[in-house]
């Protein structure tokens, strides 16, 4: 039992280093991938995201970056 836990562990820690290698980005999570642009009203400032710049994404937790 305790030989299938490991395997089921290995394996899915395999398959999260993989998804890294095919989607090391994701969406940032302060604009929500929106491109990063500010709509602008009397809260916020318009332009950019500070975060990710106006790219909309962000590169995931161990992914290296390129």
């Amino acid at each position: 039992m305790g030989y299938l836990i490991l395997v089921a562990i290995v394996a899915s820690f395999g398959w999260w280093r993989l998804s890294l290698r095919l989607w090391p980005y994701a969406p940032c999570r302060w604009c929500g991938g929106r491109k990063g642009n500010n709509v602008g009203s009397s809260r916020s400032r318009w332009g950019n995201c500070s975060r990710c710049g106006g790219k909309g994404k962000r590169l995931r937790w161990g992914a290296h970056g390129q």
